[in-house]
């Protein structure tokens, strides 16, 4: 009798559909989530005005999406298991949601024309 296939989240689908996590974060916890991710990979954090290698993007450096949050896309083979760890309670707390692509893509904000 074959196995049966446990059918994949539609987050577990979207990931392998992408090979992307999309994350959308609250602005106050982001710097915190990326100092801490960059520290645990022994990254270097900025010092004075020299900007040196990051394991995420500054937040400057992110599109704040409709509702205010940042949004960030990761490709799967960036994460590691600590890293999983490390978002755990952001994530439970609300703090850093993770979706799927097409609700990430619906809150980007519409690119403005010059008039």
């Amino acid at each position: 009798m074959p196995e049966e296939e446990i059918p994949l989240t539609p987050i577990e689908q979207s990931r392998a559909d992408t090979g992307y996590r999309f994350y959308l974060a609250a602005s106050l916890v982001y710097d915190v989530i990326a100092d801490t991710i960059s520290e645990m990979r022994g990254f270097p954090t900025q010092k004075g005005r020299a900007q040196t290698v990051r394991a995420l993007p500054l937040k400057e450096q992110l599109t704040v999406a409709t509702d205010g949050r940042l949004m960030l896309a990761v490709s799967n083979r960036r994460i590691k298991p600590s890293d999983d760890e490390l978002l755990s309670d952001p994530l439970y707390a609300g703090y850093i949601e993770e979706v799927v692509k097409a609700d990430w893509e619906a809150l980007k904000p519409e690119d403005e024309e010059l008039i």
